[in-house]
C-alpha cells in the first residue's frame, strides 16, 4: 500500500510517500515493513525479520530484539524527546530503549540511539509540521502487529445442509464459524447458553432470526451437524432455507462474540469488507449498534469498508444521543480522481452532522432526489 503526504509547501513537489508492504501468516495478510521517504535522499524503514526488526537509514542501520510495533513506539520516543542536552537526552532515552537493542551494550546502544536521533532531528529541521509525518505519528498502523486481527470478506462462506466436523483455519470467508458454532454448544453449557443468547440479542434487534440452535446427528464429536435458526414461523430451520443473510451475518456477528468472550478481548482488530452484502437496512443499523457496543464494552476496533448509508447514519445518530463519542469514529471517504484516489477525512459534531464533506460526497444521490421531486430536469 502507499500513500503521499503533502507535509507543506516546500513538499508540494516532491510529497512524502509512506509504503508498507504485506506478508501473508496463517492465511492473513501482517506488515511486513513500513517506509516513509522524505526525499530522494532521506528515509526511514522499519522491516520484520524472523527474530528483531531493522531500522534502517541512508547511512546505516541497527536491529531492535523488539517486535515491529514496539520498535516504532520506541522510535517515536526518539523523536519526541525534549531534553535540551545531547547528554540528557540519550540518558533519557537509554532508559526506555538500549536494553532491547542487539548486543545489550549500554555504551554503543547510546550511540546507536543518539545516532537515530539526530538523524530524526536533521528530518525535522526541513519541515515545518514534522508531527505529521505519517512514518512517526502513525501508531494505528502499528498497532496492528500488536492486536489480533480477524478479517471477514464480503462474500462469505455459502451455508451448508449438512456439516462434516474436519478441521478447518480461520479465514476471511468464514468457512470455520460452523464447526466453531458445534464445538461451542458441546462444551461448557453456561458458556454455550451466554454465548447463543448473545448472538440471539442481535437476531431479534435485526430482524433477521430469534433463536439459534445446532443440531447434531450423533453421539460422537465428529457426527455431522446442522445450524439452525428460527425466524417469522417461529420453527427451527436449517439455515439454508432462510434469506442467505442470515448466515452472511452470523460470520461477522460470531467471529466478534468468540474474541470477546475468549480471554483477549481488547487484542483483537475487525476488518469488515462489505457487511452490506445480502443484510437488509434494518439488520445494517443494528450491525452498528453491535460494533459501537463491543468497542465500549472490550475495547476492539473496527475498521469498516462500506457503500452502506445506513450503517453510517446509525453510527451519527448514536454520536448525536451520546451514546459514543464523536472522536471514536473515523470516516475516510475514498474519491475517484483519474487514476489514483483522494481520501478525505470526514468529521462529526456533537450532533451527528458531517463535516469536511467534498462537493461530490453524495452528489450523486443527491441528484437521484432532485430527478424524482423535478428540480433541475
Amino acid at each position: 500500500i502507499g500513500m503521499s503526504f503533502e507535509i507543506d509547501s516546500s513538499t508540494r513537489n516532491n510529497p512524502v510517500e509512506l509504503r508498507i508492504k504485506f506478508r501473508q501468516k496463517n492465511v492473513l495478510p501482517r506488515v511486513h515493513s513500513i517506509k516513509c521517504r522524505f526525499s530522494k535522499k532521506d528515509y526511514i524503514e522499519f522491516k520484520r525479520n524472523q527474530n528483531f526488526t531493522k531500522i534502517k537509514l541512508p547511512s546505516n542501520s541497527l536491529d531492535s530484539k523488539i517486535d515491529l510495533a514496539n520498535t516504532y513506539y520506541f522510535v517515536k520516543a526518539i523523536a519526541d524527546e525534549n531534553a535540551t542536552s545531547p547528554e540528557g537526552r540519550e540518558q533519557n532515552i537509554s532508559a526506555q530503549i538500549a536494553q532491547s537493542m542487539i548486543g545489550h551494550n549500554t555504551v554503543k546502544s547510546r550511540k546507536e540511539i543518539a545516532h537515530v536521533a539526530t538523524y530524526l532531528e536533521q528530518i525535522a529541521s526541513k519541515y515545518s509540521n514534522i508531527e505529521s509525518l505519517p512514518e512517526l505519528h502513525y501508531p494505528a498502523i502499528f498497532s496492528l502487529n500488536t492486536r489480533e486481527v480477524i478479517a471477514n470478506a464480503s462474500i462469505r462462506s455459502k451455508p451448508q445442509r449438512t456439516y462434516n466436523p474436519i478441521r478447518e483455519l480461520p479465514n476471511s470467508e468464514g468457512d470455520h464459524i460452523p464447526l466453531l458454532l458445534m464445538r461451542l454448544s458441546k462444551g461448557n453449557r453456561d458458556t454455550w447458553e451466554k454465548f447463543r443468547q448473545r448472538l440471539v440479542e442481535f437476531g431479534k434487534t435485526s430482524g433477521l432470526f430469534s433463536d439459534i440452535r445446532v443440531k447434531s446427528y450423533g453421539n460422537g464429536g465428529n457426527s455431522p451437524f446442522q445450524v439452525q435458526v428460527k425466524v417469522r414461523s417461529g420453527k427451527f430451520v436449517n439455515i439454508k432455507d432462510v434469506g442467505y443473510g442470515v448466515s452472511q451475518c452470523l460470520s461477522v456477528i460470531i467471529n466478534v462474540v468468540y474474541h470477546q468472550s475468549n480471554g483477549v478481548p481488547s487484542n483483537s482488530v475487525f476488518f469488515l469488507q462489505h457487511p452490506e452484502v445480502n443484510m437488509h437496512p434494518r439488520a445494517l443499523a443494528e450491525l452498528s449498534n453491535f460494533v459501537c457496543n463491543a468497542f465500549q464494552e472490550s475495547g476492539n476496533r473496527f475498521v469498516i469498508e462500506t457503500h452502506s448509508d445506513f450503517i453510517a447514519d446509525r453510527m451519527r445518530l448514536l454520536v448525536r444521543d451520546g451514546v459514543v463519542d464523536k472522536n471514536d469514529i473515523s470516516i475516510i471517504y475514498f474519491e475517484p480522481n483519474g487514476p489514483s484516489v483522494n481520501l478525505h477525512s470526514l468529521e462529526l459534531d456533537e450532533d451527528g452532522n458531517l463535516l469536511n464533506c467534498p462537493p461530490s460526497y453524495r452528489q450523486f444521490f443527491l441528484n437521484e432526489v432532485n430527478r424524482l421531486i423535478g428540480i433541475g430536469e
